[in-house]
């Protein structure tokens, strides 16, 4: 899940994409379709990457959000995903 705030007085419709090693992604999938974020609001949404994203535990990345219109670009803070447990029990 990611937050999305807009501070600015027009809508924005989001694409997301990541930036990991360097190298960016194909855009992620919004679950629920096309996003529309309002002036002065946030919304929380679920993203998922494109199929065959490498979005290792071991590689910390970047998530990208961009607007054609306004043209706009914003990122998050540096994202590190924990590994998976492995104990079944």
């Amino acid at each position: 899940m990611i937050r999305v705030s807009n501070l600015i007085v027009d809508r924005l419709h989001p694409h997301f994409t990541a930036s990991i090693s360097g190298e960016d992604t194909a855009f992620w999938r919004t679950i629920g379709g096309a996003i529309v974020v309002q002036a002065h609001s946030e919304r929380t949404l679920i993203i998922t990457p494109p199929r065959g994203t490498p979005v290792a535990a071991t590689a910390p990345f970047v998530i990208l959000a961009v607007t054609s219109e306004p043209e706009t670009v914003s990122s998050t803070q540096q994202v590190v995903v924990p590994p998976r447990s492995t104990d079944s029990g």
